[in-house]
């Protein structure tokens, strides 16, 4: 199974796009770079939504990670809370999934698989991690 995300603007976005997603970026690099063996999922799910609402989007909430596999959202999974939390462990397959839902404006979506290594984590496709324009 594959799984990706990306937003989507056609034409210019507004300046809270634009704001938004520079706390969605922050948090993705943050995210991605902290990804490894023997870190917990929800110390990182704890990072991201601390990262990103530091960084432009305060009213971010949901960052997950997930198995990928066989299925499309695969277990180990976060479920909410602490529920679902488990250790990376080395050659594991994971989806880091940031979403946000905001009634009255819209929302907005990243997310991405990645491969768990021994010292890290390695992209396993290329599309570039920008808010696309059209």
């Amino acid at each position: 199974m594959g799984d990706c995300q990306r937003t989507v603007v056609l034409g210019d976005p507004s300046e809270k796009m634009e704001q938004y997603w520079r706390g969605y970026k922050a948090g993705v690099t943050d995210v991605y770079g902290a990804m490894k063996p023997g870190v917990s999922t929800g110390d990182l799910r704890n990072k991201a939504i601390d990262i990103v609402r530091k960084s432009g989007c305060p009213t971010f909430e949901l960052a997950f990670i997930h198995g990928i596999g066989l299925d499309h959202i695969e277990v180990p999974f976060i479920a909410g809370g602490t529920l679902g939390d488990f250790q990376i462990e080395e050659n594991m397959v994971l989806n880091m999934d940031f979403e946000l839902h905001e009634v009255g404006w819209g929302g907005m979506f990243f997310e991405e698989s990645m491969l768990i290594t021994k010292d890290g984590a390695e992209r396993l496709y290329t599309l570039p991690r920008d808010l696309i324009r059209i």
